[in-house]
């Protein structure tokens, strides 16, 4: 940025714009945690830090001011897994590629990130202005019966089910009890059947619990530290991690 206000020869910091946003960000938002995003920013940015999050914004704010010119010559954008992205790095999408088309894919219900994402894709279609939505029904990757498993929770969560193309495979099985010693025999009966099997925790907090308690099943722990995961047998990792990993 620094560059660009010289060649303008203004005195302008988009940063320090932002921050006296966020300083007085409970004038513009409900949020309910908008303390804890508050407070975490001001310390992010009093230590000259930008988490994710705040990308959006400041290409939002930098693009209300100023030009993009190299990025408008691009014609094409595609964009996947979408559900992910908030309406506000839509809006700084679309002011950088002015000029562009894009193509946007992505599954609400898949999304994993509820404080930064989107929850309709009317909004998106808004913001990018003369497109069409499109909606693709039929899941090619799994079989009859994980799809109806996973119908009940989409219905559950008010979206409409997913069709699947005829491919039967094994029951979807449900254990309840949740001892190691319980575990360490599910483990040894599909390490016969499967090279690698993973253990998947809802969240970090969950991850670390699992980990202290299963520490003697030779589990290798995934995570951003460590995605080498070709030749372990048992892994065990978060949902966020796991994604694109299918």
């Amino acid at each position: 940025f620094g560059d660009i206000k010289n060649a303008f020869n203004i005195k302008f910091d988009i940063f320090k714009l932002y921050k006296d946003f966020i300083a007085n960000i409970e004038k513009y938002s409900t949020y309910e945690n908008i303390d804890i995003l508050k407070k975490q920013t001001l310390i992010n940015l009093k230590s000259k830090k930008l988490a994710y999050d705040d990308l959006a914004s400041i290409i939002y704010l930098y693009g209300r001011i100023f030009e993009f010119p190299y990025y408008s010559k691009l014609k094409c954008i595609f964009i996947d897994e979408a559900q992910d992205i908030s309406a506000l790095m839509f809006l700084g999408l679309r002011k950088i590629f002015k000029n562009a088309s894009f193509s946007i894919f992505g599954d609400i219900a898949q999304g994993i990130y509820s404080y930064q994402a989107i929850d309709d894709w009317q909004d998106v279609t808004n913001i990018i202005g003369d497109c069409e939505l499109l909606y693709l029904k039929r899941s090619y990757r799994t079989s009859i019966e994980i799809m109806a498993e996973a119908n009940k929770v989409l219905l559950g969560l008010g979206y409409k089910p997913a069709e699947n193309v005829i491919r039967h495979g094994e029951g979807v099985e449900y254990i309840n009890k949740s001892s190691k010693e319980v575990l360490s025999d599910q483990l040894k009966k599909l390490n016969r059947d499967y090279l690698h099997t993973a253990i998947i925790c809802k969240n970090d907090e969950e991850l670390e619990l699992a980990q202290k308690e299963l520490e003697n099943l030779n589990i290798m722990v995934i995570d951003e530290n460590n995605l080498n995961y070709d030749n372990l047998q048992n892994t065990m990792l978060t949902v966020q991690t796991a994604k694109g990993l299918e």
